[in-house]
């Protein structure tokens, strides 16, 4: 795999989407190719790991623990990306990713971005501003459930 197509798949995803090539190549230069067998866990819900993953190839499913089992949740594929709150701010991942089919992923490690938000301050902005913007739609559709939850709590 090139380090060009790398950054192109970095661009599919919204965060990077409006980041310039330069450092999407920096950031697929420097994260470090895994793989996982069907069955292995990729990510562990409430464990506070230190990287993002994008999905380049095979399965995997997001799912919760419940009492007896656990809640599918949805299931990934190419092109996806987890763990990006992870990634940049350090919080714990917020659900169970276990790989279905062998899957290849670029993990782009915490250290690693900081190191390209540090050396290149307009990558971290326009990072920045699609985290803010997905804030604002987060929010406008909490706004729209105002009302049934007052009319719930009267």
């Amino acid at each position: 795999m090139s380090v060009r197509a790398d950054a192109e798949r970095f661009r599919r995803i919204p965060l990077f989407a409006e980041c310039d090539e330069t450092h999407l190549q920096l950031l697929a230069f420097t994260s470090e190719r895994m793989t996982f067998a069907a069955g292995d866990a990729i990510v562990r819900a409430g464990e506070h790991g230190e990287a993002g993953y994008l999905i380049i190839s095979g399965t995997g499913e997001v799912w919760t623990a419940r009492e007896k089992g656990r809640d599918t949740v949805t299931t990934i594929g190419p092109g996806a990306f987890i763990g990006e709150l992870t990634m940049i701010a350090g919080l714990a991942y917020p659900a169970n990713i276990t790989a279905t089919a062998n899957v290849t992923a670029t993990r782009v490690s915490r250290v690693v971005f900081g190191r390209v938000v540090a050396e290149f301050p307009e990558f971290g902005v326009r990072v920045h501003r699609e985290l803010a913007r997905r804030l604002d739609l987060s929010l406008a559709e909490l706004n729209l459930l105002r009302p049934l939850f007052e009319k719930t709590l009267s």
